[in-house]
């Protein structure tokens, strides 16, 4: 008979993987910037500006070197986006000023504690029993999820737009690591709310939350009534309806009305802009164009004057669209997501969150450009990743690992693609 190792063997072998996933992970995003050119850089940080504006008890920015992203009110220039990750570097900030802030260096933390916090996701459910993939499987997983997806290219170079996308899944994650553990309901909807404030389309995420906690009370009670699900309603809606509210707050302290959010007035893309001024932050006129992005979007053939010396002109060279290309084409391991699952809480909250933010993002009036792969993807990453491990199984398919490698090596190459254009073409547009 072998005799099974301890619990506390176990939750150290966990302990040391999580570590070892945070520091490799950080480390090789922060190289591949580094190879790239993409660090160290200060073009379109915005977040260590409006630190320091911050800890000097302002709003505004003084004199921005750049302009993109940036919403101009009586000659005040504010940052439009939601100012989690400002808020967050507001002590760097006040020790070092902006000038001693690193945007990049905290977007690769980011990401290698999102590694780490997959890991351990993956890892409660396994001892849950809501999957059976191995441990090794899990750390597969856990990699992929950094350099099989848009993390490692929005790492190469560290825009101020691309941290918020990381801060997201990491609230995301810290939310779903919360519920597995049967931390009370209350916190895991915290994080949920502090993710309002990187990226709004975290707001669907609460859905994976709920069906985690109902799975948990049905396993543990045999049944799940009213009762039940009030009693998780009105604890997850308490931070929910603060952050909603810090962000009317936020709103009008910056432009003197609750509900002007800044994108309607915000230096940016001309057609994005032109579009909102006619439909609309939100239109079912934008989801033909944005569903194509997401899910169809290809790479571009090179015009025939811009073939490399010595290329056939008969025979196509294929390039990425910095617009941005399917997810499925540039993570490909999304596509064994068709497979049956069994009806259980989290399955069904898991894709009740896919399909919401897929929803919210299709109507949406930008598509994520400039990006290679469809960077948006990450809104939704935490419960396709919690549903990939669920078709892995017992041992991890080959297809599937195919899947996975594939989405590595196309999206690492990506990086430096979208590392080239940011800091040639795109940059102008940041003086």
């Amino acid at each position: 008979m072998v005799a099974m190792p301890p619990e506390n063997s176990d939750s150290k072998k966990t302990a040391v993987l999580f570590a070892l996933l945070v520091l490799i992970s950080a480390s090789v995003v922060w190289g591949i910037s580094v190879m790239a050119g993409g660090w160290p850089n200060r073009l379109g940080t915005e977040w260590d500006l409006l630190a320091e504006a911050f800890s000097q008890g302002r709003m505004h920015l003084i004199d921005p070197p750049y302009k993109v992203h940036m919403v101009k009110v009586d000659g005040r220039s504010y940052v439009a986006m939601p100012p989690l990750a400002g808020i967050l570097l507001t002590p760097w900030a006040a020790l070092n000023g902006a000038q001693g802030v690193d945007v990049g260096l905290f977007t690769y933390g980011l990401i290698g504690l999102n590694c780490g916090l997959l890991f351990l996701v993956l890892d409660a459910m396994k001892r849950r029993g809501w999957i059976e993939a191995s441990t090794g499987a899990l750390v597969a997983l856990a990699l992929a999820s950094v350099f099989g997806t848009a993390q490692v290219t929005l790492a190469a170079v560290a825009l101020g737009i691309f941290t918020s996308q990381v801060l997201l899944v990491t609230c995301v994650l810290l939310a779903t690591l919360a519920a597995l553990r049967g931390w009370p309901l209350w916190l895991a909807a915290t994080f949920i709310g502090l993710s309002l404030q990187a990226r709004p389309s975290g707001f669907f995420s609460i859905l994976l939350v709920l069906g985690i906690y109902a799975q948990s009370r049905l396993e543990r009670n045999g049944k799940l009534g009213w009762v039940d699900v009030w009693q998780m309603v009105l604890p997850a809606g308490v931070p929910l309806a603060a952050s909603v509210g810090f962000s009317l707050w936020y709103n009008y302290a910056r432009f003197g009305n609750l509900w002007d959010f800044g994108y309607a007035s915000l230096k940016g893309s001309k057609a994005i802009l032109a579009r909102v001024r006619t439909y609309g932050l939100f239109s079912v006129k934008y989801v033909g164009q944005n569903l194509w992005r997401y899910l169809l979007a290809g790479p571009l053939r090179m015009a025939t004057n811009e073939l490399p010396a010595g290329w056939p002109s008969r025979l196509p060279l294929l390039v990425a669209d910095i617009e941005g290309m399917s997810m499925m084409l540039t993570t490909p391991a999304l596509l064994f997501l068709a497979r049956r699952y069994p009806i259980k809480g989290w399955v069904l909250g898991a894709w009740a969150s896919i399909l919401g933010c897929l929803v919210f993002l299709s109507l949406y009036s930008a598509y994520g450009a400039p990006q290679f792969g469809a960077r948006y993807f990450l809104d939704l990453l935490v419960p396709a990743m919690m549903l990939l491990a669920f078709a892995t199984g017992k041992r991890m398919p080959w297809w599937l690992g195919a899947a996975l490698l594939a989405g590595v090596v196309i999206n690492v190459l990506g990086s430096f693609q979208l590392a080239r254009y940011i800091l040639g073409v795109f940059a102008t547009t940041f003086r």
